[in-house]
């Protein structure tokens, strides 16, 4: 494997934006590996496209066509399926709100992933080029993130298992009537599922890189510069995160509606409606006693889990280095201290200006020693805190309002 040469001329990939919209980064020197090592499509294509991960890599060679296919394609599959049940004359088995809203979990998945590696390919960069010598912990980080049993192999067994649990529970959960049309539906749930689980494997391997990066900053390899470049990419894998999981919550729940209601109204919405004549306790106890009860509690717990998952997701793998952190402070606070204790004793009527400029300088050093950060990546403050908070039930919104309301003005009308 190469050891990641200094990249000459790679300069930042320019506004945030451009991830999105702006051309592919060139590739930096010593991105690639080198003979001797793991074949580059094993875990990436870094060529005049950007950076993509398997098994994007698989079918291309450019970052854009990926992203294009990725956006179209589930949406395409989709229509297919509605069209094909019109042609059937199913068309009261089109679950329109809840299919949309697995479609949109679907088509973001594959966008997460795409977005993420990007993401990483662009640390990359910006990395090498404060500090060259970060390049081979970068490259080793590279391809024990992106290896293929992670992102590919286990991803298609979970979704086999979660496609076969679906037929292992027997007919009565057919809400399609029609085989045919439940196996054409199952067979687009596991390429969704698929991409799900693919991004969710990225997502939970990127944690690695706050953890191992976050002690280089911990031991002094990485400085200041450093600690904002990594604080703006896991704060942005914090926020993509967080709209995956919302979306993974949504799927599971509104899948549970089409198999289980047939896409008709939850029953579990009139447990937790207020019933006018009740008291709090009468109202507890009647929900308490009511046989969706259950389902209630899944429901309050999932989507409460989903809303504060994101803050821990952000805050959980940089704790160890945290702890590093404080203990390093707290060393250096107290030398600090007794430093100034020792300049302030020599303070006295006798004083020399020498006396009174070493108390000055043991006042600065202390001074600065408390500011020391104690978090290796900083959560981008009030802003960022309310932003991964809020995504969820903001996404939760679209879905419950937006969507439901859309859609009813589309197919009632």
């Amino acid at each position: 494997m190469s050891r990641g040469a200094v990249p000459g001329a790679a300069p930042s990939a320019g506004p945030e934006s451009a991830l999105v919209t702006g051309p592919d980064p060139a590739p930096a020197a010593g991105l690639g590996p080198a003979g001797g090592g793991p074949p580059s499509s094993r875990t990436a294509a870094a060529g005049a496209g950007g950076f993509l991960i398997e098994p994007y890599s698989w079918l291309f060679r450019r970052w854009r066509p990926a992203l294009a296919c990725s956006l179209l394609a589930m949406p395409a599959l989709w229509m297919l399926l509605v069209g094909l049940r019109q042609f059937w004359g199913f068309e009261h088995v089109i679950f329109w709100d809840n299919e949309i809203t697995i479609l949109g979990a679907f088509t973001g998945a594959g966008l997460w992933a795409l977005l993420l590696a990007r993401l990483f390919r662009k640390l990359e960069i910006d990395l090498r080029t404060a500090n060259p010598a970060v390049g081979p912990l970068l490259a080793d980080l590279r391809d024990r993130l992106h290896h293929r049993t992670i992102l590919v192999k286990v991803p298609l067994a979970l979704a086999a298992i979660a496609i076969g649990s679906r037929y292992a529970a027997g007919a009565d959960f057919n809400p399609f009537i029609l085989w045919r049309i439940d196996l054409l539906f199952c067979a687009w749930l596991f390429v969704g599922f698929f991409l799900i689980l693919n991004t969710t494997a990225l997502c939970a391997r990127y944690t690695e890189i706050a953890r191992v990066l976050g002690h280089e900053v911990a031991e002094g390899r990485l400085g200041h510069p450093e600690m904002r470049i990594l604080s703006r990419f896991y704060l942005k894998v914090a926020v993509i995160a967080s709209f995956h999981f919302a979306a993974c919550a949504l799927t599971v729940y509104d899948l549970y509606l089409i198999y289980t209601y047939a896409g008709k109204m939850w029953l579990g919405y009139q447990l937790i409606r207020w019933k006018p004549g009740l008291s709090l306790a009468q109202q507890i106890l009647a929900a308490w006693n009511d046989p969706l009860f259950s389902e209630v509690a899944i429901f309050i717990a999932l989507y409460g889990s989903v809303s504060i998952a994101p803050v821990f997701y952000f805050i959980l793998p940089q704790w160890e280095v945290h702890q590093i952190l404080v203990r390093r402070k707290e060393g250096l606070v107290q030398k600090a201290r007794q430093l100034l204790e020792t300049a302030e004793a020599a303070l006295g009527p006798q004083a020399t200006p020498q006396d009174l400029a070493e108390y000055a300088r043991c006042l600065a050093i202390v001074e600065s020693v408390e500011k020391m950060p104690e978090w290796p990546f900083a959560l981008g403050g009030k802003i960022g805190t309310i932003l991964l908070v809020a995504i969820p039930s903001f996404v939760v919104f679209l879905k419950e309002v937006f969507l439901e309301t859309l859609v009813q003005m589309l197919v009632n009308r």
